[in-house]
């Protein structure tokens, strides 16, 4: 039970990661891209005290933030340059809603720097619920 509800809350972090950034999403709207997208991702969550075992780490919110935002990194990397049709990846501009709000203008990211910053958000999204159910 307990595998079931951590792969509950990783899902839905991960889409509340897709939702606040609006060019980061599934290529088509689909139910099975959106639970393909979100399985994988929150199996690379599931294996990250394997990775910081294997890297002789302690597994705590550190090593996690660390480790999680390579490894999310390379998956949203992954998912837009190998796995083409699984998620969709743009540039975000300044007209464009962040969190959605328009807080900030005059910027513009290019598609490495919102794998980049997708990547960190994701983790730090899944880092905060870590913390708020006392898991790393």
């Amino acid at each position: 039970m307990y595998f079931v509800f951590r792969l509950w809350t990783i899902l839905l972090v991960f889409y509340l990661t897709l939702g606040i950034l609006p060019n980061v999403g599934p290529r088509n709207n689909g139910f099975d891209t959106f639970l393909i997208s979100g399985i994988l991702y929150a199996v690379i969550i599931m294996c990250l005290p394997y990775v910081t075992d294997f890297f002789k780490q302690n597994y705590n919110y550190v090593s996690f933030f660390i480790f999680g935002s390579i490894l999310s990194i390379a998956y949203f990397y992954l998912f837009k340059n190998v796995f083409f049709g699984i998620l969709d990846i743009n540039e975000l501009t300044a007209d464009q809603k962040l969190f959605g709000l328009t807080i900030l203008s005059g910027f513009s990211w290019n598609i490495t720097q919102t794998i980049v910053w997708s990547g960190i958000i994701s983790i730090v999204l899944q880092l905060l619920n870590e913390f708020l159910l006392d898991r790393a």
